[in-house]
């Protein structure tokens, strides 16, 4: 057992003996004095090293985004990539009349229909007078590849690839300004 003195029965204390140790100066001076914690050297040398750290890395990051290019922050590639882009199939190029019915054939023998109204401006407006069409084939297997046209999909992580009898290529221009199809 612990050797603890307990005083059970202890005898009062008069008010002189409680007078005789109120010299609180002499107990302050027994304690020693102590600086806060945010005082102290570690704790100043430890939160120096942090804010220094914290810049560092700001810094490194910040230059790294203000010393990339442009062209390197959003890296995309053409959906339709020819393979070998001198070998590209042409556009044959038709100017036709925005205010009429138009019939095309193609050297495959497909008729493109072009009824009026059915092309308008990027803004949604309606298109009148002449119009620069641009048409190109792809209705075999070579044109089809050297046109750059993905022919391979992915569903549900298997892939598949297209079938086609051909495909056609259209688009249209007034004044420079390229056309849309009316929705």
């Amino acid at each position: 057992m612990s050797s603890k003195k307990i005083n059970i029965d202890r005898p009062r204390i008069d008010s002189s003996e409680i007078n005789s140790f109120k010299n609180f100066d002499a107990i302050i001076a027994q304690v020693k004095a102590t600086k806060p914690f945010y005082r102290n050297t570690w704790f100043i040398a430890s939160s120096a090293g942090v804010v220094i750290a914290t810049i560092i890395i700001i810094l490194v990051i910040v230059n790294q985004y203000a010393n990339r290019k442009p062209d390197t922050l959003k890296i995309e590639t053409a959906f339709i990539n020819p393979p070998i882009p001198k070998a590209t199939i042409p556009y044959r190029i038709l100017k036709i009349n925005a205010n009429a019915d138009t019939s095309i054939l193609l050297q495959s023998g497909s008729t493109i229909k072009i009824p009026i109204g059915s092309i308008i401006s990027k803004s949604g407006k309606p298109i009148n007078g002449q119009i620069e069409i641009r048409i190109r084939e792809f209705n075999n297997p070579a044109t089809v590849f050297l046109s750059g046209i993905p022919m391979q999909y992915d569903s549900a992580e298997t892939k598949y690839t297209f079938e086609t009898a051909g495909m056609i290529d259209i688009e249209a221009f007034q004044n420079h300004e390229r056309l849309i199809i009316n929705p």
